[in-house]
């Protein structure tokens, strides 16, 4: 009786530790980053009156840090980006400004002239 109990415990640990057809592959999802890189920057240039206007449109990342230099090639202006509250204060005629900010908000936002109301550019942040 010992030897058939010794040798159902032997085959019952072979049959657990053999390999077995039926084993399911094992898979790996890979998922998609939202993550943003928060060194990066991204630059977008704007010259008042040349490249500026209210079709022209710059898709960024959410979280994203934005750095808009703008040249004011006409008469003294202050711009700014409505739903970020952020400004450039008086450019004189000819002078670059430099606006800079965090993304962290979702939307459409226009930069403007203070002086004539003129849309500059449209940042879409998604």
């Amino acid at each position: 009786m010992k030897r058939i109990l010794v040798a159902v415990g032997l085959l019952t640990a072979l049959t657990a530790c053999s390999p077995s057809s039926e084993v399911a592959p094992t898979e790996t999802i890979a998922a998609e980053s939202s993550v943003v890189d928060a060194a990066a920057v991204i630059e977008i240039s704007v010259i008042v009156g040349e490249n500026s206007g209210p079709d022209r449109t710059e898709t960024v990342a959410l979280g994203s840090t934005v750095r808009i230099s703008l040249l004011n090639s006409g008469s003294e202006d202050d711009f700014h980006l409505h739903g970020y509250d952020v400004a450039s204060g008086e450019v004189p005629a000819g002078e670059e400004a430099v606006i800079e900010f965090v993304a962290d908000a979702a939307g459409e936002f226009e930069l403007e002239s203070h002086v004539t109301g003129e849309v500059l550019l449209v940042i879409t942040v998604q």
